[in-house]
């Protein structure tokens, strides 16, 4: 999956890692086309002789989309001091970083202060990255500054920050009152930032009208100069329930709405809840507010006659563009039986809430197993419907030794991705152990990338614990492993330690440490505790074959069209990939709507429109066919290749360009046999990805 937009810099740079293994046998990704983007010793680029070094030399690194990595790094010698050590960097190999920003710096729009206190840099170590490369990072400053207003967060790019939020500032919403956190030590889970740029976050409030702990707490989204107060403490719902406190869910998507999870107050509203209906997951609209979207207590589709209970669980990167989230809810009541399907996943939208399968449940791709218990935190899924989750097994053949798997897929139709004591590929003869609560990231190309330790074969001590990937055309393949050797740009042979990435929701629905492209940065330790790696690689993609779904419109002659396609997608072939609805009324003019918004199911012109928004028009297309009357002998074509290249005219968007992208495509035409406004034609959706 390689696109020379995205993919940068990489040639020469791979033949300077690198790198021999355990054995020949047991190539990671990392250690056959990993690049280095920092590593202990080496020179600080456009400093003044600094090298990297010291403790906690890096934290965990950012992605966007165009495969840039953003991460806090440590440096000494040179000139350092205490107040200039640390710096954010941004590049994507170690011949293009840059720095950001540095403590010490001037502080931008802060007359007279600079980052940073009289003894530290001040720069925080978890900065946000959106798709498109804005930067989200907070920092402490000193000079021209109070206790009450020395901290604040900035957006933009190198060169190019502006205030977003600083300490002290009036609170947007309130009568009086001011924002009362310490914007320096932000991290990546209540914070987000989208491709438009709209940020996310939480701060406490002091004054004006805060009253005691009731409304002293609000989540705000928007932009520089305008930011919206989505919602506070002691906030009134729609249904007339309270909120007494805030949850651990803070999502936010591409359209700028924001997922989050609440506690209801048991005293206050009309009416009060209880304690069996007092927790709530929200999603806020800009310009429209909020909608509760699920409550416990409410009833469960799906079951007879059971109810919600307990707390909102769900992973870290899910929410959808579509305002889509995967949970695991627990049961009561009806025909609950406690310990056997008194759980259950559901997919929650504003739109409804549907259940993918219940504890209990027998798995279909085997021998009389029946699905358990899921790990809250596994759950995602992508914006094209996609999900993914660990979960444990019972019943059937299955033991202690192989109950744990990773199921992947849409709903109806999972795949296994991974199980427990089934070969572990990069390894000579070792299995995968218990897979469950390990972490595990999942992006739009519906990769699947976990963390696995492993037993038997090869597997010692140092070498337990791993980090792979499994595609879902490919299948499974090893990203790294401890243990692994790598030769380091400084200081010759060290072996891996100890590894991570971000798992939040980057605000386009892939983890901040992993981009839509499968573009992957890590954070590797070594055995030598003076050595430390920043690395990237990208994760080898299949293209998945063309999938038919929606349902097509009958037209006026009674005929049904029927979509489909020949050939291959490519970014890079320009020609050879044709998508064609067939059984369609000759002589009439027509084209094929296509989005990477995903898959829709949405009421149009007497039929189903299939791609979501933003929809985009391909040239104008003729169906052909017999010579008048009026017959089903019609066919619209169009080689999609050759028309993202723009050799056929028109204005087809970039990303039919960029390997990875899924596209929800279907075919409109002429139908005079229907009365306007549905005098159309509708073949149902077909969705591919573009290949390389």
């Amino acid at each position: 999956m390689q696109d020379s937009k995205h993919i940068l810099g990489s040639a020469g740079i791979v033949a300077a890692i690198f790198l021999a293994g355990q054995s020949a046998f047991a190539q990671s990704l990392f250690q056959t086309s990993g690049v280095i983007i920092a590593s202990s010793g080496e020179t600080v680029p456009n400093a003044g002789g600094e090298v990297f070094g010291g403790s906690s030399m890096f934290d965990l690194p950012v992605v966007d989309e165009t495969g840039n990595a953003l991460f806090r790094g440590r440096m000494v010698g040179g000139p350092v001091t205490t107040t200039t050590e640390r710096a954010l960097f941004y590049g994507n190999a170690t011949g293009n970083l840059v720095i950001a920003i540095r403590g010490g710096d001037a502080a931008p729009g802060v007359p007279g202060a600079i980052l940073g206190t009289a003894t530290s840099s001040g720069v925080g170590g978890s900065p946000r990255l959106s798709p498109g490369g804005l930067m989200f990072f907070g920092s402490t400053m000193s000079g021209a500054v109070t206790t009450a207003d020395d901290t604040a967060v900035w957006v933009g790019t190198p060169g190019n920050f502006s205030i977003l939020v600083r300490e002290g500032d009036a609170a947007p919403g309130t009568l009086g009152a001011t924002l009362n956190t310490s914007f320096s030590g932000l991290s990546h889970q209540p914070t987000g930032i989208n491709r438009a740029g709209r940020v996310l976050f939480q701060s406490s409030l002091t004054g004006g009208d805060v009253s005691g702990s009731t409304n002293n707490a609000a989540w705000y989204s928007g932009v520089a100069g305008a930011l919206e107060m989505v919602q506070r403490k002691g906030d009134t719902l729609p249904g007339g329930q309270v909120l007494s406190a805030f949850g651990f869910v803070s999502q936010m998507n591409e359209s700028g709405q924001v997922l989050l999870d609440h506690s209801l107050s048991t005293t206050l509203g009309t009416p009060p809840a209880t304690t069996a209906s007092d927790k709530v997951l929200t999603v806020w609209t800009p310009g429209s507010g909020t909608q509760v979207i699920w409550r416990e207590g409410d009833a469960a589709p799906g079951t007879v006659g059971a109810v919600f209970t307990g707390s909102v669980n769900t992973g870290a990167n899910t929410f959808t563009r579509n305002a889509e989230t995967i949970m695991r809810c627990d049961l009561s009541g009806g025909d609950t039986v406690a310990g056997v399907n008194d759980a259950a996943v559901y997919i929650v939208s504003p739109s409804g809430i549907n259940m993918v399968f219940r504890r209990g449940d027998v798995v279909p791709q085997l021998g009389g197993e029946t699905y358990d218990v899921v790990n809250n935190t596994s759950q995602q899924i992508n914006r094209y419907g996609r999900i993914a989750m660990q979960c444990t097994i019972k019943g059937g053949a299955s033991t202690t030794a192989d109950d744990s798997l990773i199921f992947s897929g849409t709903p109806g139709n999972l795949s296994i991705a991974a199980r427990e004591g089934d070969p572990a590929p990069g390894t000579v003869g070792a299995t995968f152990g218990s897979i469950s609560s390990l972490p595990m990231y999942f992006n739009e190309l519906g990769q699947v990338i976990f963390q696995a330790d492993t037993v038997g074969g090869d597997t010692v001590s140092t070498n337990n614990s791993g980090l792979w990937v499994w595609d879902p055309t490919l299948g499974l393949s090893m990203i790294l492993r401890k243990g692994d050797t790598i030769n380091l740009p400084v200081g010759g042979a060290d072996t891996i330690a100890s590894f991570g990435l971000v798992q939040f929701n980057n605000g386009d629905n892939s983890p901040l440490g992993c981009n839509k492209f499968g573009r992957t940065v890590i954070r590797i330790n070594m055995t030598v505790a003076t050595n430390a790696v920043l690395g990237r690689v990208d994760l080898p993609a299949g293209t998945p074959p063309p999938v038919v779904y929606c349902t097509a419109k009958v037209n006026s002659l009674g005929c049904t069209p029927a979509i489909g396609s020949t050939g291959t997608s490519s970014a890079t072939t320009g020609s050879g990939f044709t998508v064609s609805a067939s059984n369609v009324i000759n002589n009439k003019p027509g084209l094929l709507l296509y989005t990477d918004g995903g898959r829709a199911a949405t009421a149009f012109q007497g039929g189903f429109l299939c791609v979501g928004a933003p929809v985009r028009r391909s040239i104008p297309l003729g169906s052909g066919g017999n010579p008048p009357p009026n017959d089903c002998s019609g066919v619209y074509s169009l080689d999609v290749n050759a028309f993202a290249t723009g050799s056929l005219g028109g204005t087809p968007a970039p990303y039919l360009l960029i390997p990875g992208t899924v596209v929800a495509s279907q075919m409109w035409g002429r139908d005079n046999g229907i009365p306007p406004p549905n005098n159309s034609t509708l073949s149902a959706g077909l969705e591919f990805t573009v290949g390389p």
